[in-house]
């Protein structure tokens, strides 16, 4: 997912370290000049991941083989190819693109000005698409490990079956669920979450009714994904423990939109409506701040 940076005022350099850059490790520069940052939250959910199968009981060395494979090094790079489609949307509409900061989901491309809510729409879908030329990748790949059949090629992993295939088929649904967790999932910090609240502006609403409604549905979301998470663990899932430490972080970004855009309700007899909003990654962009203006 992409955030963008609030050009207009001095605010955002402090609000952009202190949503994203704490407690992320520099990656180094990449293809434009981009400082890429790894977010604790990675290391965060790979503990997760080798804890929930730890708990599980789980010896099977080829699964603990795949378990770190899809979460470390592939996920990596699966979510570094995400952002640079919102970097190079971002630069194809007139953007500038600062610093990459990489979490499980996608990651935040610093990002921005886009001049319009349209524009902004795009960008947003500009990195779930990244992940469908990825899914054709891991099924090429796939079926030059399976001699092009197809027949066990399933969401569940066989870890009787070739390493390498086993691993092509898990990456590719491993795109697939992102391709369809960050574009359909109407909650910030998905890319979802972005969609909805184009879309809400684009419908006519106002800027505060959309960030709150944004807020809403993203907690609500969120929580419904973490009670799913942690039954499916109960159920014998080893990523359920995955899917809940999600739930639990888009509620806490979604709550903390929630708290800005209170305080701007509270200030809009004051006319200053839109102020506590400019340090949101959505809400304070140019092309929010002037319909609220």
């Amino acid at each position: 997912m992409s955030t963008p940076d609030n050009t207009p005022t001095q605010e955002p350099e402090h609000d952009r370290s202190s949503w994203y850059a704490k407690g992320s490790l520099p990656l180094g520069s990449c293809i434009g000049g981009i400082s890429i940052y790894l977010h604790w939250s990675f290391f965060a959910m790979l503990g997760v991941v080798i804890l929930s199968t730890a708990l599980r009981q789980i010896s099977d060395g080829a699964y603990w083989g795949l378990m770190i494979l899809l979460y470390g090094p592939i996920l990596l790079i699966t979510i570094i190819l995400h952002e640079f489609g919102h970097a190079f949307m971002t630069k194809a509409l007139g953007g500038q693109v600062g610093d990459m900061v990489l979490w499980p989901l996608g990651g935040f491309v610093i990002c921005g000005p886009v001049e319009s809510v349209s524009g902004d729409f795009n960008v947003a879908i500009a990195g779930p698409l990244m992940h469908l030329p990825q899914m054709g990748f891991w099924a090429g790949l796939y079926a030059a490990f399976t001699g092009g059949d197809f027949s066990d090629f399933s969401i569940y992993a066989d870890t009787s079956a070739n390493f390498g295939a086993m691993v092509s088929e898990q990456a590719f649904f491993l795109n697939f669920y992102l391709f369809l967790f960050n574009l359909f999932v109407p909650a910030y910090p998905m890319d979802g979450g972005r969609c909805l609240a184009a879309g809400l502006i684009l419908c006519g609403m106002s800027v505060i009714c959309a960030a709150m409604t944004t807020a809403g549905i993203g907690m609500l979301t969120a929580a419904a994904i973490a009670v799913w998470g942690i039954v499916r663990f109960i159920l014998g899932s080893p990523n359920g423990l995955f899917t809940a430490f999600i739930g639990a972080w888009i509620f806490i970004t979604s709550y903390r939109l929630f708290k800005l855009t209170r305080r701007s309700e509270e200030g809009a007899s004051e006319g200053n409506a839109a102020n506590n909003l400019r340090s949101h990654p959505i809400f304070g962009q140019r092309c929010y701040q002037e319909r609220a203006a």
